[in-house]
């Protein structure tokens, strides 16, 4: 299955943000998230993303969910500059000690849909294969393994939020 069509598949049941950003669209912080206003993932850009680049930080954990599968279609080619893709493997580059976490990781990663972290995996084994050291392996692969914390943590929070509605 191509990559287009897995990530349609595992993040199709999104619909576009009700909310980008908490700031307003003359807040500096919030400018790039608001150039997305509108947008289905689908038709961002390359160009669009490198020009606004700080929408990566400023989403909300929704927006940030929404625009994710661009990252992964647009920056899957390991051997191009791609801030974005870059910024997620940073966070996706982490310790392998939960509680080291910060905000970020906790409100935009955690909470994905299985189908959604697969998805993930699978891009990250697509750069793995094309890769010529503009992103380390050492970096996708303590990523993976993030990635599969992620999984755990979620199952997690969805279990106490299963009982606690249960009860």
């Amino acid at each position: 299955m191509k990559l287009v069509n897995l990530l349609e598949s595992a993040f199709g049941h999104r619909g576009l943000p009700v909310e980008l950003t908490r700031g307003n669209r003359h807040d500096p912080d919030a400018v790039d998230a608001w150039a997305f206003a509108g947008l289905r993932w689908q038709d961002v850009t390359r160009a669009h993303w490198s020009k606004h680049s700080a929408a990566f930080y400023s989403f909300e954990p929704q927006a940030f969910a929404y625009f994710l599968p661009s990252i992964l279609a647009l920056g899957a080619d390991a051997t191009q500059p791609f801030m974005p893709r870059d910024s997620l493997i940073m966070v996706l580059d982490r310790s392998p000690t939960v509680e080291y976490w910060d905000a970020f990781i906790l409100a935009h990663l955690v909470g994905l849909q299985m189908a959604e972290y697969d998805a993930l995996k699978q891009w990250l084994l697509i750069l793995s294969e094309s890769t010529d050291g503009v992103v380390e392996q050492s970096s996708i692969d303590r990523s993976f393994d993030t990635i599969d914390l992620l999984q755990v943590e979620t199952q997690k929070v969805r279990s106490l939020v299963s009982r606690s509605l249960s009860s």
